[in-house]
């Protein structure tokens, strides 16, 4: 398997542009920082937050796309186009 071909081995790093992979940073930067800062010394392992980061993020996408699913529809929809959408005989009217 290999980069090229679009397929991804398990731990292979996820691209710069995945959703998920971007709120999960966000989320385990927060959490990192609400555990470790001010000079305590958290007891959670990093590793952990990371992976709960990574859970959080997905969870809270799939959530988003089922709240959102009607109007992303909408929007889909409006941004389309079909041929079927023009009126080509008042085009040819004169």
């Amino acid at each position: 398997m290999s980069e090229h071909d679009g397929s991804k081995s398990p731990g292979a790093p996820a691209k710069a542009d995945d959703p998920v992979t971007a709120l999960a940073k966000d989320i385990f930067a927060r959490l990192a920082a609400a555990t470790y800062g001010g000079g305590k010394a958290g007891e959670a392992d990093a590793k952990e937050l990371g992976k709960l980061s990574l859970r959080l993020a997905a969870a809270f996408m799939q959530a988003w796309e089922e709240a959102n699913a009607e109007a992303l529809a909408a929007e889909r929809k409006r941004r389309s186009f079909s041929a079927d959408d023009l009126d080509i005989e008042s085009l040819l009217k004169k």
